[in-house]
C-alpha cells in the first residue's frame, strides 16, 4: 500500500489499517474534537527552532523541513547519558529528495495528527506531489520514514553528527552538565567523539562511554572507597542508531542513496541504547530490532492503535459553549484553543514519559539547538541546567 494511500484510508477509517490485533475487543469511545487539536503548517520551518515532536515514550524526534531544503529530524532517548552525565542527542538525519518537492512557492502542508501519533507532509506542484509518513513505532525503538511520489524521486539520507573529536567542557557549556559544572580547574570534563561503524549496507554509528565522571567525582569528595560498592550508571554505556532502506546502497559512511529513482521509498532507523555493553554487542542488537521489525502497514496500523487507546483512556475538553468570542486572528475559539493546548501538552509527555526514567523538567528529550532559542551558541546536547533529576 503506498503512503498516499495509507492517508486517504486512514482519513476515513476504512482501511484493515484501522485493526490490530492488540486493540480491545470492544470499542472505546474517541474522544469529542480530537482532529480539531491536529497542528497544521503550510510553509516550512527556518530551522529546528520550527520542530514538530513525536516520539513513542522512549524515543523522541523534532522533524521539520527546511524551505527550498530537505526533511530533518534530531534523534533523542530518555536514556541516552553521555560519560560527563548529559543527556545528549543520538543525531541528525536529512532526507533530501531529488526533484525537491519543498522548492519557494510551491504547495506544502505539514501535519501533527494526534490521533494516529504520527507527521504527514504533503508537498510539491501539480502532477509532481510527495506524501511522507514520519513516526515512532509505539512498541520498539525503530523510526520510521515513508514516501511515496507521484514521479519517482531520488532519496539520499544522511547521518549528520557534530561529535567527532574528544571534546573538552568549559565555562557556560559546563551548565548541561550540571554535577560538573563548578568543578575545580583540575578536573577535566571530557566527553569521546561518536563511533561510526563501516556497515555495508547500514549507517550505524554509536557513542560509546568508556570512562565516566562518577569515580573522579567520588574521589572529589573523599567517597574513593565507594565506588566499588555502588554501580556506576555512565560506564560502558551505549547508544546510537543504525539505519537502513531497501533499495538504497552506502555512499561514504554517513549516507544512503536509492540506487534508482523510486516512486516509494521505507527508511528504518533503530535507535537503541544498552546501559552496559560493548560496541559489537550494541550493533548486533541493533541489526537485529531493524532487521526484524514488521513492515510498514504493521507498524502503522500498531502504532495508531496504541495512541487511540491513549486517547480513549481519559480526557478533558473545554466546553465550547462556555467560551467568549475567538481573540483576533487567533482562528481558533478561545475553548477550543485552551482544549488544544492540553492536548498538545498530553500529547509531548506521552512522547517522552514511557522510558527508562522520568520525563526530564527542562525540555524532555526536545530540546534543540540553543542559538535558535536565545541561549549561547552550542550544539544541539546543551540543555541549561543539565542532564539531572531535581
Amino acid at each position: 500500500m503506498s503512503v498516499a494511500a495509507m492517508f486517504a484510508s486512514l482519513a476515513c477509517g476504512c482501511s484493515s489499517l484501522d485493526s490490530s490485533p492488540t486493540r480491545a475487543s470492544v470499542e472505546l469511545p474517541a474522544p469529542p474534537d480530537l482532529d480539531a487539536c491536529d497542528v497544521v503548517w503550510t510553509s516550512p520551518s527556518h530551522d529546528a527552532s520550527g520542530s514538530m515532536p513525536i516520539g513513542n515514550g522512549e524515543v523522541g524526534l523534532n522533524v521539520w523541513v527546511e524551505e527550498g531544503g530537505d526533511l530533518l529530524f534530531l534523534i533523542s532517548r530518555t536514556d541516552a547519558w553521555s560519560e560527563t552525565s548529559r543527556l545528549l542527542k543520538l543525531g541528525r538525519v536529512r532526507v533530501h529528495l531529488d526533484p525537491n518537492p519543498f522548492a519557494p512557492n510551491v504547495p506544502f502542508r505539514q501535519s501533527l495528527d494526534l490521533r494516529s501519533g504520527r507527521i504527514e507532509i504533503e508537498a510539491g506542484k501539480r502532477g509532481e506531489e510527495v506524501w511522507l509518513l514520519v513516526f515512532v513505532d509505539a512498541d520498539r525503538p525503530i523510526v520510521r520514514v515513508l514516501g511515496d511520489s507521484a514521479k519517482p524521486l531520488r532519496v539520499t539520507a544522511s547521518l549528520e553528527c557534530w561529535r567527532n573529536e574528544r571534546h573538552v567542557l568549559k565555562g557556560e557549556e559546563l551548565q548541561s552538565s550540571w554535577t560538573m559544572h563548578d568543578a575545580p580547574a583540575s578536573v577535566e570534563v571530557w566527553e569521546s567523539p561518536d563511533r561510526i561503524l563501516d556497515e555495508p549496507a547500514a549507517v550505524a554509528w554509536c557513542h560509546f562511554n568508556d570512562h565516566s565522571v562518577v569515580p573522579e567525582t567520588l574521589a572529589h569528595q573523599g567517597l574513593a572507597s565507594a565506588a566499588t560498592s555502588v554501580h556506576d550508571p555512565l560506564l560502558h554505556r551505549v547508544f546510537g542508531g543504525w539505519m537502513s532502506a531497501k533499495g538504497f546502497a552506502k555512499s561514504g559512511m554517513r549516507a544512503l542513496v536509492s540506487r534508482n529513482p523510486l516512486p516509494r521509498f521505507e527508511l528504518r532507523l533503530a535507535a537503541l541504547a544498552e546501559p552496559d555493553s560493548s560496541i559489537e554487542g550494541w550493533a548486533e542488537r541493533a541489526r537485529a530490532i531493524c532487521e526484524s521489525a514488521p513492515d510498514a502497514v504493521e507498524a502503522t496500523r500498531a502504532t495508531r492503535a496504541w495512541w487511540e487507546r491513549f486517547w480513549a483512556r481519559s480526557w478533558i475538553f473545554v466546553d465550547e459553549d462556555a467560551g467568549r468570542a475567538p481573540p483576533p486572528q487567533s482562528g481558533k475559539p478561545e475553548p477550543l484553543r485552551i482544549a488544544q493546548a492540553y492536548q498538545l501538552q498530553r500529547f509531548v509527555q506521552a512522547c517522552g514519559g514511557r522510558g527508562a526514567y522520568p520525563i526530564k523538567f527542562n525540555g524532555s528529550i526536545f530540546t534543540v539547538d540553543p542559538k535558535f532559542t536565545s541561549a549561547p551558541e552550542f550544539d544541539p546536547d546543551w540543555r541549561r541546567w543539565g542532564g539531572d533529576f531535581w
